[in-house]
């Protein structure tokens, strides 16, 4: 469902309406257009900007806790020697494959 339009009242100064008017007329849309189109680019930069500072957080939130778990991670997983894949050390030892 499109999102709803209102009309607002803005003030801009004289060169930033200038501007919007030139665009507006060299690509054909209105002056509310490029103003919204603007505003809409910039709501995606500070989407994909805070969405990454989320992945960069949550990836090194996922590092500690693999360097903290490691230890415990090789003291139950061992590496069979006949097999490329990682192994669960009780079926190493009872000799039981999956």
């Amino acid at each position: 469902m499109p999102a709803s339009i209102r009309k607002v009242t803005i003030s801009l100064t004289s060169d930033l309406l200038d501007y919007a008017d030139r665009r507006a007329s060299r690509t054909q849309v209105s002056r509310s257009q490029v103003i919204g189109q603007a505003l809409a680019e910039a709501q995606a930069r500070e989407q994909a900007r805070l969405a990454a500072e989320g992945y960069c957080f949550y990836a090194e939130e996922s590092g500690e806790f693999a360097d903290a778990s490691a230890q415990a991670v090789a003291e139950v997983f061992t590496i069979d020697p006949n097999y490329t894949e990682i192994q669960p050390l009780t079926q190493v030892i009872i000799g039981g494959r999956s």
